[in-house]
């Protein structure tokens, strides 16, 4: 075999080897940097070669096997943040239909006992029902909030991540209106209350 045929043996080979060790691709400076060693060491012998040729190889293969790892570490801090800001959104959620629903409920309660008082209390009663209009839309805003969600999380699955994002911006915004309104019945509430 002639020096050329054994120069590309020894490339095809260690390319085989690189396959072998479950690597699919190769990364383009990883591979002129290999080629070059292998260019500055044509003029060594054989056994210099072979010696040069395996600590490369060993060099290039823990060079691969860093970068590998640094990428799953990498992949592994962002499925925790995605978790978390997942995590932290649906609580949002059910924080938001609670305090308008509890809300909600705690308002009827008071109109059914002031309603059956003789003379009924015309404060509560000019205020409050704005009140619980104000409780029960935050919380339909609430609800619908989830479901506005779940096709944000659909279309990003469909990777249509631009149109994700507008209908995540949407659900935002329900999320928001529902909080505002929250604070509106809340504040009619109060004047009843006052």
């Amino acid at each position: 075999m002639g020096e050329i045929e054994d120069l590309l043996h020894r490339i095809r080979n260690d390319v085989a080897e690189v396959k072998a060790d479950g690597h699919e691709s190769i990364r383009a400076e990883a591979l002129d940097a290999y080629l070059a060693e292998v260019q500055n060491s044509a003029s060594l012998t054989k056994e210099e070669r072979d010696r040069l040729h395996q600590g490369q190889l060993e060099h290039f293969k823990a060079q691969h096997a860093s970068n590998l790892a640094h990428y799953a570490a990498t992949i592994q801090v962002e499925v925790a943040m995605l978790k978390a800001v997942i995590g932290y959104g649906v609580e949002t959620l059910k924080a938001a239909m609670l305090v308008n629903g509890g809300a909600a409920v705690a308002v009827l309660g008071f109109l059914s006992a002031a309603a059956t008082k003789t003379p009924p209390p015309s404060a509560m009663l000019a205020y409050l029902p704005l009140a619980l209009v104000y409780f029960a839309t935050g919380a339909l805003v609430a609800g619908m909030a989830v479901g506005v969600t779940y096709i944000s999380q659909a279309l990003f699955a469909a990777k249509w991540n631009r149109a994700g994002a507008r209908v995540r911006w949407i659900a935002v915004a329900f999320v928001v209106g529902s909080y505002l309104a929250f604070a509106l019945g809340a504040a009619r509430a109060y004047m009843a209350f006052r």
